[in-house]
Formats: structure tokens, C-alpha cells, sequence
């Protein structure tokens, strides 16, 4: 049995045996993910554990992981209706819900995140990102998501600069727990001036009232030079 399989097996067990107490608002929590708010209603939190498979080949060289979370070391904390605290394992981020109405909904995401690697030093990411999803029925959205991000490196060559990101998603609501979310980003690097396609599905499932899978993988390849990278990120989430 290899070493993905086995992680996966890790978490569930796991999930099933952290107790946490659900409150009855977030059992009543929307199960058909269309449904579900940019920000968390008040007096419901959220925790979850994850894992990351990544594969990338370079000209130079393949590189790939599994990183296996088995551990709460996700949290989200609702400041009322309209504002969330992300708390992961080391970067922080906040959700701010700017309008909403009963065909679509706009909400502001700031966050950052603190990289340090041996060859380039320490890298700094703050990034802002708008959402925006505009109903087309009960089971359809169109979402689109403008970014920016600014990098910076304290390494011997101190360096900075920004890159530009925008994403169309459409939304489909398989059924009352599963909904599927294809993307296709733009991608505009300020390091060398180049523009980039990843490709993005966002899945997730609906365990049962409280406990929800998702899944997003990544595929970059289109606008790079021999550079391929696949990534997937699984969470297993619990509304409390």
C-alpha cells in the first residue's frame, strides 16, 4: 500500500475520532455548497486537516511530495455574519463579506504567507483577492476572482515584485452534496513580465451535517518552458 493511501486512511481515522461539539447553528449550516456564504455566520468555527501532493519537473531536475497534516492545524472563526479569521499552520488570513443579495455576493480576502528557502532566502507573500459569484439558477454560478500579490526576497540579492492573477470558475451543484468548480486562471508574473494558464478543479462533498470534504488539484504547464507541476490539496472540514 503506498504512502498516499496510507496518509489518507491516517486522516479519516483520525477525523472520526477528534470530539468536538457541534452547536445546533452549525448543523443548520447550508449543505449544498452553491448555498454556502463567502463569510461563516456568526457562531459558527470551523476546523480542518489536510493533505498536499505536489509533482513538478523542471529541465533540471523532478521534484514531488506528500505532505500529510493529521492534526486540526486548520481553524476559521466567525467575527459575526460578515467577517472570518483564517488561522492555518503558519499564515494568516481574514474574509470580509462586502454585499449579498439573493443572486450574488462579493466578498474581500487578505491574507500572507511566510516562505524561506536556503537559495533564495526569505520570502514574503501578502496578497488581496475580490470574489465575486453571480447566480445563473439554483444549481449554477459564475465566479470570478481578480488577485494581487506582492513577493518579496531577503536574500543577498534583495528583491521584490508583484504578480496579477484573475480566475474564472463556473459552479455546478451535482447534487444536494456534491459541486464541482473548473477554473481557469490568468496569470501575470512581474519577475519576468510573462503571463501563465493554470488549471484548477475545485471539488467538494458534503460528509454529513457537520463534516465536509474538499479537493482542489492544479495543473501548470501552459505559457512555461519544460515546466509541469500537478499539485492537490485535500481538507477534511468541521463546522462546530
Amino acid at each position: 500500500m503506498n504512502k498516499f493511501l496510507l496518509s489518507l486512511i491516517l486522516i479519516l481515522l483520525i477525523s472520526n475520532l477528534v470530539s468536538c461539539t457541534s452547536t445546533p447553528k452549525a448543523a443548520q449550516y447550508p449543505e449544498r455548497y452553491i448555498d454556502q456564504p463567502y463569510t461563516l455566520p456568526s457562531k459558527v468555527d470551523t476546523w480542518g486537516i489536510q493533505a498536499v501532493v505536489y509533482y513538478e519537473k523542471k529541465r533540471e531536475a523532478n521534484n514531488s511530495f506528500l505532505y500529510p497534516i493529521p492534526a486540526p492545524l486548520y481553524w476559521e472563526h466567525s467575527f459575526g455574519d460578515n467577517l472570518t479569521l483564517e488561522i492555518p499552520l503558519i499564515p494568516i488570513g481574514l474574509r470580509w463579506k462586502i454585499m449579498n443579495d439573493d443572486t450574488s455576493e462579493l466578498g474581500l480576502h487578505f491574507g500572507w504567507n511566510l516562505i524561506y528557502n536556503t537559495s533564495s532566502g526569505t520570502n514574503i507573500i501578502p496578497t488581496t483577492s475580490l470574489t465575486y459569484k453571480k447566480l445563473k439558477d439554483k444549481n449554477h454560478a459564475y465566479v470570478i476572482t481578480p488577485s494581487i500579490e506582492y513577493s518579496y526576497y531577503a536574500s543577498e540579492t534583495e528583491r521584490s515584485y508583484i504578480n496579477g492573477n484573475i480566475s474564472f470558475g463556473y459552479l455546478t451543484q451535482l447534487n444536494e452534496t456534491n459541486a464541482l468548480v473548473p477554473k481557469l486562471i490568468v496569470s501575470l508574473s512581474g519577475f519576468n513580465n510573462r503571463m501563465y494558464f493554470p488549471i484548477e478543479f475545485f471539488y467538494t462533498y458534503r460528509m454529513n451535517k457537520v463534516w465536509q470534504l474538499e479537493s482542489t488539484y492544479r495543473y501548470t504547464q501552459i505559457g512555461y518552458d519544460n515546466y509541469l507541476n500537478h499539485s492537490m490539496v485535500l481538507m477534511f472540514k468541521k463546522f462546530y
